[in-house]
């Protein structure tokens, strides 16, 4: 008989094969109440609208609602009332502890308790290391920091009911790094760290964790990504990016557009991950360009970490999920 390891990567590859199974979509609103986090572009926009049309209550999140996003807002909004879907666009900046407070709370008072969190926004700003200390707070406090954040909100009342599902959208560089990229792989690795302490911590109570990381996809990530380099270096005195121009000068290498597949794969292995059978999610999906390596990576960390659990917490229902 196969272990459950098995069972599990089998099943995944079948859904994200496209063998979403469609009877267990919803009738239009009566799904669960999703949550995702950076949905004016991107992954995050496409999770949106794919869970939104799938039948689920979906809360549609992005800072700046009413400025730089609310083009985006409104796009969605249009988007839901002319297709007859129950989705709300809310204002969420997750670097804000107050901003996630109200927005969570207003989500759950419109729309219902969040049963799903799609925990996607981040922002790229490949700079030296070195280079820019202001630019590295940015990053961690968007990327991990805003993680965690909305996974504190929700929290609380996955709890209390037993059951939840949290989503977190890391990278493949969240396992290996990539110079100039230093803060946004430091930001990645660190989700990992903390989302795969949280699969275990928040087992006993009813709540999954799957952690997805995407491959290379061109979305507004990169374009994003290049308005802020542009931002932070008119902040930096020339006499300090002198000693590094060659590395300044490869960041346009890494903002350059390559063909990719589409990035509705990732809407795609998301929704599929929400549409799992309460135990049969996987703890990782790796999808996309360049991913091959990462399965099995995933899988020998995984057996460490629970070897680990077995020799130091001795905690019964934290040790295989």
């Amino acid at each position: 008989m196969p272990d459950r390891r098995t069972v599990l990567r089998s099943a995944t590859a079948a859904v994200l094969a496209g063998a979403l199974p469609k009877g267990r979509l919803h009738a239009q609103g009566t799904g669960p109440v999703v949550l995702v986090t950076g949905t004016s572009s991107g992954f995050g926009r496409l999770t949106a609208e794919s869970f939104a049309r799938a039948g689920y209550r979906t809360v549609a999140t992005m800072r700046n609602v009413g400025g730089e996003n609310a083009e985006a807002a409104r796009a969605l909004g249009h988007m839901a009332r002319a297709e007859g879907l129950e989705l709300t666009v809310i204002d969420i900046d997750v670097s804000d502890d107050a901003s996630v407070a109200e927005g969570h709370a207003r989500a759950a008072a419109q729309v219902g308790p969040v049963e799903i969190l799609v925990s996607n926004a981040g922002v790229g700003i490949p700079l030296p290391a070195a280079l820019s200390m202001e630019a590295t707070r940015e990053v961690m406090e968007t990327n991990f920091y805003g993680g965690l954040r909305m996974a504190h909100a929700v929290l609380p009342a996955m709890r209390e009911r037993e059951r939840g599902l949290l989503i977190q959208v890391t990278s493949a560089l969240g396992r290996y790094t990539l110079p100039l990229y230093g803060a946004y792989c430091a930001s990645k690795h660190a989700l990992e760290a903390a989302f795969t302490a949280l699969a275990y911590e928040m087992h006993p109570f009813g709540i999954e964790t799957t952690i997805v990381q995407p491959g290379g996809y061109d979305t507004r990530f990169k374009e994003n990504a290049a308005r802020d380099v542009a931002r932070y270096r008119d902040r930096i005195p020339p006499e300090r990016q002198a000693p590094y121009a060659d590395h300044l000068d490869a960041v346009g290498n890494i903002l350059a557009n390559t063909p990719t597949p589409p990035p509705q794969q990732i809407a795609d292995a998301i929704l599929a991950v929400a549409e799992m059978p309460r135990g049969a999610r996987p703890r990782h999906v790796a999808e996309g360009p360049g991913m091959s390596d990462l399965p099995p990576l995933n899988d020998r960390l995984r057996e460490v970490t629970e070897q680990s659990t077995r020799n130091y917490l001795r905690r019964p229902g934290w040790i295989t999920l």
